[in-house]
């Protein structure tokens, strides 16, 4: 069973998606796609050259969806999904903060957009 997938999809998928109505108008979209894209190469780069061939981690394939790319040394699909979810969910999460922060007002009606 994909627990990782399902992991990925409830704690940052999910959330992110939940409350990009309430932040899309705050996010500086140019220096996000900077940084989005850094991020993922630098990431990607670091496990398909480095971590993967030397085993310094792995994966457990029986927690995975079963989708390989094996000209990155066997990397699962949710080593890639991850870098794009956590990012974005990290920018989401910070400008709903942000917006709760500076709007004064009670947790569920920021983050709700009441």
């Amino acid at each position: 069973f994909p627990w990782y997938f399902i992991y990925l999809t409830a704690v940052a998928l999910l959330p992110s998606m939940g409350f990009y109505h309430c932040a899309k108008q705050f996010i500086n979209w140019r220096s996000f796609s900077f940084t989005f894209f850094i991020m993922v190469l630098i990431s990607l780069l670091w496990e398909v050259t480095l971590a993967l061939p030397y085993q310094w981690w792995g994966y457990q394939h029986h927690t995975m969806m079963g989708i390989y790319i094996s000209a990155w040394h066997g990397l699962p699909l949710e080593g890639i999904v991850v870098w794009f979810s956590v990012t974005f969910a990290t920018v989401i999460l910070y400008e709903v903060i942000k917006i709760w922060q500076a709007s004064g007002r009670s947790v569920k009606n920021a983050f709700l957009c009441a």
